[in-house]
């Protein structure tokens, strides 16, 4: 699709270990454009993990991982928001020692931008485009939008007017196509269009090339239903643990459960989350107390029935899941939280049932609906795979992030 001469940076500072999507995401952008005859160098954490960095050919850029908030929790606001001013300076002079490590590139590709790396990125375009880099495109994944309480409106508070500002400064690079300002998530560009007033692109999953090879499976007289990714409260594994209890009450012999649960989990009202003892050494319940590596995880996935994502709306109202993609490219049905990313993916290219938020009775009913009518939900979902391969393709994926 491209001559050789193009070449592609990639900007992640979270990029560490296995743990999240960025590494499956970031090697599927990287396998798609090499694939298309481009040049891809990815630029890391300084701690990125040396099997990763091995794998990916990890340029080590970045010193501080922003999304780490176990960093400045216990900072107060004034050192918090000055932070925010010094990480942007690093963003701009670490990618910079980059460029002028590997030479000119045609694209810089930030992963997950916010307003801790707006305005250096601001500053890098200033230095930088035309002499480095011909492009810049950024995805933006942080929602902004303060919802009502059943997240059906939203305003943006006082402190998004800088943050505005800032994003409507690109305007004229913006339409001239050297800026480019991307979402993989319809609700989150809604959002930032009301935002910034800009044109944003609307990004296919490169994920979706993930499609695994079949495994052959032992026992498939039972259902399993997994909860795969890192677990968290915000992820509603709470939720998932109260209903996989009342579904054990009911005796129900044919459901198996899979939880990944590898590291401590914590509440912001009642601190921390533990493993309910029903649960642990149940022959219908297998814990996973590990970062899966590639390998395992997808046959950890290929081994699930349905997906079990009942994630809250706080944090997922529109936010994409690499798991709920995955499941959809393979014909695995999901199991979501209504009026969410999670749904709209549902209704548009994958097969699953809708969850009410926070709550474990009505979850444990759709859990036991979607057993008992698993055929059904299996066989939407395969017919269903060919139009998420279809919207998520990496030709199309490509003509995106390439094509003004």
């Amino acid at each position: 699709m491209f001559k050789n001469e193009k070449k592609l940076l990639i900007c992640e500072e979270a990029l560490i270990d296995y743990s999240g999507h960025f590494h499956s995401w970031i090697n599927a952008i990287k396998r798609i454009n090499e694939d298309s005859g481009l040049e891809v160098f990815i630029a890391g954490n300084v701690s990125v993990r040396k099997d990763l960095a091995s794998k990916l050919k990890v340029i080590p850029a970045f010193n501080v991982n922003s999304w780490d908030n176990s960093r400045i929790c216990k900072w107060p606001k004034w050192r918090r928001a000055f932070d925010v001013f010094i990480h942007n300076w690093r963003t701009f002079s670490e990618t910079k020692r980059v460029l002028k490590k590997i030479g000119k590139v045609d694209m810089v590709l930030f992963t997950a931008v916010r307003h801790n790396h707006l305005l250096g990125i601001k500053f890098l375009t200033l230095w930088g485009l035309g002499r480095y880099f011909n492009k810049l495109s950024s995805y933006l994944l942080t929602s902004y939008a303060i919802y009502n309480s059943d997240f059906t409106k939203y305003t943006f508070s006082k402190k998004t007017l800088l943050f505005s500002y800032l994003f409507k400064s690109f305007k004229i690079l913006v339409n001239k196509g050297k800026v480019n300002f991307l979402c993989d998530s319809q609700i989150t560009l809604d959002e930032y269009k009301k935002l910034t007033g800009l044109k944003i692109k609307l990004m296919p999953s490169p994920i979706s090339d993930n499609q695994f090879k079949e495994i052959k499976l032992t026992n498939k007289k039972n259902t399993t239903f997994s909860f795969l990714g890192c677990a968290s409260w915000e992820k509603g594994i709470d939720t998932f643990q109260d209903a996989i209890i009342l579904i054990l009450k009911e005796n129900i012999k044919n459901i198996n459960f899979v939880i990944q649960w590898n590291k401590e989990l914590f509440s912001p009202k009642s601190g921390k989350i533990l493993l309910k003892e029903e649960l642990i050494n149940h022959k219908n319940v297998r814990i996973i107390k590990k970062t899966l590596n590639e390998k395992e995880y997808q046959n950890e996935l290929l081994m699930a029935d349905f997906m079990v994502l009942p994630y809250r709306k706080f944090i997922y109202k529109s936010r994409l899941s690499g798991v709920a993609i995955e499941s959809a490219v393979n014909g695995i049905p999901i199991i979501a939280t209504d009026n969410t990313w999670l749904s709209w993916c549902i209704d548009e290219f994958a097969s699953g049932i809708k969850i009410q938020e926070n709550n474990p009775i009505n979850l444990a009913e759709k859990i036991i609906f979607g057993n008992k009518n698993k055929k059904f939900f299996k066989d939407e979902a395969m017919m269903r795979s060919s139009i998420a391969k279809s919207y998520n393709s990496k030709e199309r994926y490509l003509s995106l992030l390439w094509n003004d």
